[in-house]
């Protein structure tokens, strides 16, 4: 990857180089070296902004929310996915829009689970009507959220808060999530 960035520089091809820089992230992530790894990141990210790549956006967005909701860095995790879904909100984009409201559920959840309750419920009505499933990819994040969430909240409660969270229109819970996780 070091060889790739080298590479990249040289030819000074932006694409090329934000992505080197962020695979170099995404090692330093599987090293569980979070900092490395969101600076890496970071780079990317301002790099695709300058581009408007959006698929680079989305990517590395969900990318530093994890980076630093591994890191314990609740806040910043949930500035990231409330910036990734701003921007799904804004291009239109409902797949994005669902995985947006996923990923923050999961940095939520510590400290709001009945609103993550309410997220997912949202973002699978979401998926649901507009038939987009989970990628395999993502599957594994999706149910480490719901087995922690089944540990915060009796079932009870949890299938309340999901029922409300699915009965809710996407506007609604876009704009409650953008005000209500900061």
């Amino acid at each position: 990857l070091e060889k790739s960035l080298a590479l990249a520089r040289q030819t000074q091809d932006p694409n090329e180089i934000a992505f080197a820089v962020w695979q170099l992230g995404r090692a330093a992530a599987a090293r569980k070296d979070y900092a490395q790894a969101l600076e890496f990141m970071t780079e990317s990210l301002s790099i695709y902004k300058g581009l408007r790549t959006y698929g680079g956006i989305f990517f590395l967005l969900g990318d530093l929310g994890k980076a630093a909701l591994e890191a314990g860095d609740y806040q910043r995790a949930v500035s990231h996915y409330n910036e990734f879904l701003s921007i799904a909100w804004n291009e239109g984009y409902d797949r994005r829009i669902a995985e947006a409201l996923e990923q923050l559920a999961s940095a939520i959840l510590y400290q709001q689970p009945e609103y993550a309750a309410r997220l997912l419920g949202s973002a699978e009505a979401l998926r649901q009507s507009s038939s987009s499933e989970l990628f395999p990819y993502q599957k594994e994040d999706y149910d480490h959220t719901l087995d922690l969430l089944h540990s915060h909240l009796d079932a009870t409660t949890l299938t309340h808060c999901w029922a409300e969270g699915r009965a809710m229109s996407v506007k609604q819970v876009v704009e409650s999530a953008l005000v209500d996780s900061l």
